[in-house]
This record gives structure tokens, sequence and C-alpha cells, in this order.
């Protein structure tokens, strides 16, 4: 069964939607993230510096977040960590959702239909996407060691 591409751009849509609203809740939860002790993920300079960067570049920050991957799992957290206006917060991760939802999607969508790209479709997700580098010790214990393919 192949779902259809409007469907798909709902989906999407939809779950960035609501996943960032999970993570806004978690993280203006009164405790123990904004007023806990520190911890290794959220420290109260931490906030603080968080607070000063949504009062900088304001919301906008919570569209443009959703380009950098680690970056978009963490700042719905930290908007509600730094309390961030939840009605504010809401319509801008509704723009950046419906943006990155369906931009990427229809994105893909109509790159596909390129001859091009469906015939190397395995060398550029390669060039994009970054290989994992294995460290010594899981090549082998002389750094010379290379694994055979």
């Amino acid at each position: 069964m192949i779902l259809a591409v409007e469907w798909s751009v709902v989906a999407r849509g939809e779950a960035a939607i609501l996943g960032d609203q999970a993570g806004h809740l978690f993280g203006a939860r009164p405790a123990p993230l904004s007023s806990g002790p520190d911890s290794r993920l959220f420290k109260r300079e931490n906030v603080e510096k968080a607070n000063a960067f949504f009062d900088k570049y304001g919301p906008r920050s919570i569209v443009l977040a959703r380009l950098v991957p680690v970056v978009r799992t963490f700042t719905p957290i930290v908007a509600g960590v730094s309390a961030m206006h939840y009605r504010t917060f809401v319509l801008f991760i509704v723009i950046g959702g419906t943006l990155w939802g369906v931009g990427v999607t229809v994105l893909g969508y109509f790159l596909g239909q390129i001859d091009f790209v469906k015939a190397h479709i395995e060398f550029i997700l390669s060039a994009i996407v970054p290989q994992p580098r294995r460290s010594n010790s899981e090549l082998g214990k002389h750094p010379d060691t290379r694994p055979c393919l």
C-alpha cells in the first residue's frame, strides 16, 4: 500500500506540531528542570542563557530550530523551561511544523521525479548524511587495521 503524498504531508506536519507541544509541556512542568538542582542536561545558568536567547531572537528561533536535528529536539523543552508564552510558542511551532512537514515532504516528492535523482539516490544520500566514524577500538587494536568489506 502506498501512502498518498497528501496524507504524508498532513501526518508529518501534525506530528511535528504535537511533538513540539509535548516538549514544551514537559519543559514547563513546575519542577525539577526549572527550579531543581543542576543536572547533566539542564543547568540554571543555561536556562538563563536560553531566556536571553529567546528574548533576543524571539520565537523565530523556534522555526529555525527545525533545520538542526539536535536543536529541534531540545528547543521546545528549553522554551517550556524558560517560560516562553504558550500562545506565541504554538503560533511559531505551527508555522515551523507546517513548513518542515510540508516543505521537506513535497521537496522529496518532486526531487524523486527527476531521473538523475532516481538513478543516484544512494550516492546523494551518502553525500548528505554524515557517516559514523569508527574508533580504533572498533576497528581492532592497531590503528592501521581496517575491516574487510
